[in-house]
């Protein structure tokens, strides 16, 4: 006959068996203490941390990358640690894209042109008129000069 207390107590236990282990040493209360100490009382980050260990030369039987690491205070692997104990961490840059202009321009403005063009006294000015149709085909250009 099938008990549902018993499946649910059979189904958590193979739950728990499933899944990576972790790498930590469940024993290596050393590297926790110290984790800790630096942590709560130095303000170290683990980035810090990690290369106080490397540079003096401690060996502990636990050796995790900086990742596992702070995965490892998000899991409370470390009792009196939590992220909100850790240095500020900056925020990423964010690349913003910048405005590209859709078409060249073609040129100087008419609106931008010296006011001496406008009397027409001086010979050799040239104006010019582009258009562009509804598709983009083709350019029309009129040319005239004084």
């Amino acid at each position: 006959m099938y008990s549902y207390d018993k499946g649910q107590i059979k189904y958590e236990e193979n739950k728990r068996k499933c899944g990576r282990k972790r790498i930590m040493h469940e024993k290596d209360e050393e590297f926790i203490e110290y984790v800790e100490m630096m942590i709560s009382d130095y303000h170290y980050s683990p980035a810090a941390i990690m290369e106080e260990i490397k540079r003096d030369g401690m060996e502990y039987k636990t050796k995790i990358c900086l990742t596992t690491f702070y995965n490892y205070i998000k899991a409370g692997v470390f009792p009196n640690v939590v992220l909100a104990d850790l240095p500020y961490r900056r925020k990423k840059k964010i690349k913003r894209k910048q405005k590209v202009q859709k078409r060249f321009s073609k040129g100087t403005s008419i609106d931008k042109r010296p006011k001496e063009i406008e009397t027409r006294e001086e010979v050799g000015h040239w104006e010019m008129d582009s258009v562009v149709g509804a598709q983009g085909e083709g350019e029309k250009t009129v040319a005239c000069f004084n």
